[in-house]
């Protein structure tokens, strides 16, 4: 069998929604208000980045636990200015 794998969606779960869409939206995304526990925002080349409260995630996933560490999901996205980017980091 020949599969096809693509990227479709990177997800991020997050305990505090609007911190992390203002995090996304300073780097220069069009986030939508969100209008309940999953946000997600079309990304270039037909990728979406989706948010989701922690306990959606848990209804999905019974018996998940939040992270207690940093290192478990790594984003990368390219900047014109490094610099901007570090001070998107500090707010």
């Amino acid at each position: 069998m020949d599969v096809r794998v693509t990227s479709t969606v990177v997800e991020i779960a997050t305990k505090d929604m609007q911190r992390a869409l203002g995090f996304y939206r300073l780097l220069g995304f069009d986030i939508p208000d969100p209008d309940g526990p999953h946000v997600e925002v079309d990304l270039p080349g037909g990728n979406k980045l989706a948010f989701d409260d922690e306990e959606i995630i848990v209804g999905m996933h019974p018996g998940w636990n939040p992270p207690t560490q940093q290192g478990r999901v790594a984003l990368a996205f390219a900047v014109g200015d490094p610099s901007k980017a570090t001070r998107c980091t500090k707010q």
